[in-house]
């Protein structure tokens, strides 16, 4: 087996696959792929116990789709780290491999969601770390998509900082091709339980934002159901849509969708989207949506993110209120990464970054068309809160004058911007725990206030949550708290 060491079961020494994997240079995009663990974060003298993190993700690789995410979306968004170079022809077979020794790592006895609701019921955890150890590898505990909660809780919300956490999910397989062996309902199971278990056990709360595709929502109503039931039952807080599968926010009628695997009509996507904007804009539920030039399914899917269809979205009869977060905001990508910093391993001529900053596209829409709800998050931006080990290029300059640019031209009193770690992406990052001390360092350069500051950590997500007195999230999660046991009291502590 090319001089690999194994262990009794045939699975590679977990010591020889980290190497393996560093060596193949796809060690770097498997989030969390570190053999020491970080210690916990500091927090920062602004947020004690109010920060809300908007932006974060816990689910296990029997949650999603994996093949078909690994296949369609990491592999090709990295290929220039698997690609042999010239041999085009043994490009196919060398990405096959990697696909099979990922899956086998990704799928290895992931519990399913079903089951691990059950254990949460009987107050059992998940796995201890002797019995993790004992099944998989180090890179399996840290690799793509399987996902500890313990740990975000461990790194980021040990040190009675964050208050809130809104992780949300994926629903995304009718785009890739084959079905999570967890459905949709019983990810929501798991997250109900899992909102109780968190708060018992370290006093965070965590109300989630369950993912909607309108692919397949408009095949089944009742994805719709599931929806509404974990918003009204669950305690869920919002929707996730995630457009770099292949639709836009809006104007789907004459979209090129895939063809394999079918599915309905660019128009009927444009319908049922409109059906969920209306419902959520009605019930004050606010929606995540992925809005980076980045993880396109295929080919220009990227460019599909974009804010301007957004701006549209709002622009429609109705609508000018939805709560919208648009994340990963603060890369500029669009006018730092071109030219001999344009990104590697395109696919195609569409994947360029290329136009005006996704960026001012937000604050244009924010300040010309007055939108109160619109919102963008400062998740995994790491270009300017993880230190660089790039002597060629440290963006953090330009990056902190762009950021300062769009303050002072969009949002001067920055209540448009929030805090958000997208974790578990950002845990593959050197420093990763220290992500809020190092944003607020480099926020501060930028000329943020304290004001301005509290507004990133908590205000400005209250506002986008709707977790102020009266408003509709507010009296749900007064609901469900009270029916889960837990003291409704601690959402008064967002109304100072």
């Amino acid at each position: 087996m090319n001089g690999f060491d194994c262990n009794f079961a045939g699975l590679l020494d977990r010591r020889t696959l980290l190497r393996w994997l560093a060596g193949t240079g796809i060690l770097p995009i498997l989030p969390g792929c570190t053999t020491r663990p970080p210690s916990p974060g500091a927090c920062t003298s602004l947020g004690v116990n109010k920060v809300i993190d908007v932006h974060c993700h816990f689910f296990n690789a029997s949650d999603v789709s994996v093949e078909g995410f690994v296949r369609y979306v990491v592999l090709e968004e990295e290929r220039q780290l698997v690609d042999p170079g010239p041999a085009v022809a043994k490009v196919g077979k060398v990405v096959g491999a990697l696909l099979i020794l990922l899956l086998k790592i990704l799928t290895a006895k992931t519990i399913l969601a079903a089951d691990e609701a059950e254990n949460i019921k009987r107050n059992r955890q998940r796995e201890t770390d002797k019995e993790l150890d004992e099944r998989q590898t180090d890179a399996v505990s840290d690799a793509l998509l399987v996902i500890d909660k313990r740990e975000y809780v461990r790194v980021f919300a040990n040190n009675g900082c964050v208050k809130m956490v809104t992780p949300s999910f994926l629903d995304m397989h009718r785009w890739l091709g084959a079905p999570p062996a967890s459905s949709i309902e019983s990810q929501v199971a798991v997250m109900d339980e899992l909102q109780r278990t968190i708060f018992d056990t370290t006093g965070v709360h965590m109300h989630s934002m369950v993912g909607f595709d309108p692919r397949r929502a408009a095949e089944d109503r009742h994805v719709m159901e599931v929806v509404e039931h974990a918003i009204f039952d669950c305690g869920f807080v919002g929707v996730k849509l995630y457009p770099p599968m292949g639709f836009r926010p809006i104007e789907n009628e004459d979209l090129r969708v895939p063809d394999k695997p079918t599915g309905p009509s660019g128009q009927i996507l444009n319908d049922t989207l409109m059906k969920l904007y209306r419902w959520c804009a009605d019930k004050g539920v606010p929606i995540m949506a992925h809005a980076e030039d980045s993880l396109g399914a295929e080919c220009e899917f990227g460019k599909r993110a974009s804010p301007e269809w957004w701006g549209r979205v709002l622009a429609q009869d109705g609508l000018s209120t939805l709560r919208i977060n648009l994340a990963h905001f603060g890369g500029f990508d669009e006018v730092l990464n071109i030219g001999k910093y344009q990104r590697k391993g395109l696919r195609c001529k569409g994947d360029e970054y290329s136009g005006e900053a996704w960026e001012d596209i937000i604050g244009k829409i924010i300040k010309d068309d007055q939108r109160e709800y619109l919102f963008a998050d400062l998740s995994y931006l790491s270009e300017l809160a993880i230190p660089t080990d790039d002597n060629d290029r440290d963006e953090r300059p330009e990056i902190l004058r762009l950021l300062e640019q769009f303050r002072e031209s969009y949002d001067p009193n920055v209540r448009h911007l929030m805090y958000g770690t997208d974790w578990t992406m950002i845990a593959k990052e050197l420093d990763n725990n220290s992500y809020l001390e190092n944003l607020e360092t480099q926020l501060r350069l930028a000329k943020f206030t304290n004001a301005q500051l509290e507004n990133v950590y908590w205000r400005n997500a209250c506002r986008y949550l709707g977790l102020g007195r009266d408003e509709q999230t507010r009296g749900r999660l007064e609901t469900y708290c009270d029916h889960r046991g837990i003291d409704p009291l601690w959402l008064a502590s967002f109304d100072t």
